[in-house]
């Protein structure tokens, strides 16, 4: 399966001339501050050149299990459009089972550290139901492996 939606991954951004350029990479609340009215980013050591919807996936991703997410959602699309225009949405769900993929990746670098490998399970299960969906929704010519 995880073949499956890397290929259709790439066909996609092949096909599409996708906005990118510098992203933070990891854009989750813990590194999002208010400082005198003012939003602040931390927490820089995953940044660099990449798509901009990456970080949209981020935050959406790390919230998607909030009971509000619809409305988080709209809230950051409008405040992302309030200052540039947004990157590709229609790429959104993609990038956000792209995202779901790195969590994989990460907790495997990790697999040895105490209680991580009940996150990996966790992270493989979203992985899995998220590729499943996109797949299943996008009527991929690309077979499940």
């Amino acid at each position: 399966m995880f073949e499956s939606i890397r290929e259709f991954a790439r066909l996609e951004l092949i096909a599409r001339d996708a906005d990118c350029g510098l992203i933070h990479a990891d854009l989750v609340r813990e590194n999002i501050l208010l400082h005198q009215g003012s939003v602040r980013f931390i927490d820089f050591d995953d940044c660099g050149f990449g798509y901009r919807v990456f970080d949209l996936a981020t935050t959406l991703l790390a919230n998607k299990e909030e009971a509000d997410y619809p409305r988080l959602r709209d809230a950051l699309i409008e405040g992302y459009a309030s200052v540039r225009p947004p990157p590709d949405l229609d790429l959104l769900p993609l990038f956000m089972v792209l995202r779901s993929l790195t969590y994989v990746g990460w907790a495997a670098d990790r697999i040895a550290e105490e209680g991580m490998a009940a996150g990996m399970s966790r992270f493989l299960e979203r992985a899995r139901v998220m590729a499943a969906q996109h797949l299943a929704e996008n009527h991929s010519s690309i077979l499940l492996r």
